[in-house]
């Protein structure tokens, strides 16, 4: 959404908080449908949100507010131009901490090798497209000082996917924002993603299946659906919102659809994924396509200490066959 003279990307509404406007990935109506902490909490924790603009100045000064960081936790920003990582140049501070913090961006440097570089890559994106990638926080936008502009449709990739899972889609505790799987598949397709990960309160619900059907935008979806849903409800129930999902986006959208069982590798998971792919059978439409998320993470040494979040490796592997399986089947 254009807000105040720059583009939120992955944001649907904003609200007056306290310190500046709090940022939510739905909009309301769906917002106000999902269970507690998804509404309370997920919802505007910043996953996948990057502040847009493209400057007609030197330099900008963003705006932000975080309420309660802990000062010991890493909350990284990072800066791109366009596709491309300008690393931790160019922007000052690269963390960011409880309280308001003012990041001062300046223009891109070496203009010309930038623009070239762009070019030969193929990105998508304009190389003066500026995009500021934020992680998982509660964090309010104050506002952003210096003489700039959202960037124009034709500036910005014309292909999108969205994404829609637990906390693993979210990208939690593993990894900085640009290498989560989400970030690492539009990287290599070079297209827009919008990041609707909801960690520990993905419960597939009637609620977001319609907000995802609606996303006519998007070239196709890609939908983790039982990680943090399966044996807290029964099991015919979550049948039931697997087939409500993938029947409501064949009506509205008749695009292709992945649906990911589980992204857990436990033995315990092996009835979740027959029971997913069980579903995904019975709904009866072509353009659902199941994935085996053992297949995509495959072992658990690319798990973190908990057993349970990919390590950075693990985002990458998750990546890695993902891209295949699009790839094989033509999704792009």
């Amino acid at each position: 959404m254009i807000f105040n003279n720059v583009e939120l990307h992955n944001v649907d509404y904003v609200e007056k908080g306290e310190h500046g406007y709090v940022m939510y990935r739905v909009p309301k109506d769906t917002r106000e449908q999902l269970n507690p902490r998804a509404r309370d909490v997920a919802s505007h924790h910043t996953t996948g949100v990057e502040i847009r603009f493209c400057m007609n100045c030197d330099k900008a000064v963003l705006k932000l507010f975080v309420n309660g960081q802990n000062k010991n936790r890493f909350l990284p920003c990072q800066l791109f131009y366009g596709g491309i990582h300008s690393g931790w140049i160019w922007y000052d501070p690269v963390n960011l901490n409880d309280g308001l913090n003012e990041i001062v961006i300046d223009k891109v440097k070496l203009e010309e090798k930038v623009a070239e570089k762009s070019k030969k890559e193929r990105h998508t994106f304009d190389y003066r497209v500026i995009r500021v990638l934020l992680g998982s926080a509660d964090v309010e936008f104050v506002g952003l000082e210096g003489n700039v502009r959202p960037p124009l449709d034709s500036e910005k990739p014309q292909k999108k996917i969205l994404f829609y899972g637990s906390s693993i889609t979210h990208g939690s505790l593993g990894c900085m924002p640009s290498l989560s799987f989400v970030n690492i598949v539009a990287g290599h397709f070079k297209v827009d993603v919008f990041n609707k990960g909801f960690p520990g309160t993905c419960h597939c619900s009637n609620a977001m299946a319609d907000y995802i059907a609606e996303r006519n935008d998007c070239d196709f979806a890609v939908c983790e659906v039982a990680t943090n849903i399966y044996g807290a409800i029964p099991d015919e129930e979550l049948t039931e919102r697997i087939k409500y999902l993938i029947n409501v986006y064949r009506e509205k959208t008749g695009k292709k659809l992945i649906i990911i069982d589980n992204l857990i590798l436990n033995d315990k998971k092996e009835d979740c994924r027959a029971l997913v792919k069980k579903a995904v059978e019975a709904a009866g439409y072509e353009g659902a396509m199941y994935v085996n998320g053992r297949c995509l993470l495959e072992s658990e040494s690319n798990v973190t200490a908990d057993m349970t979040h990919p390590n950075p490796m693990g985002q990458i592997k998750i990546a890695e066959n993902l891209i295949k399986f699009i790839q094989q089947n033509n999704l792009i």
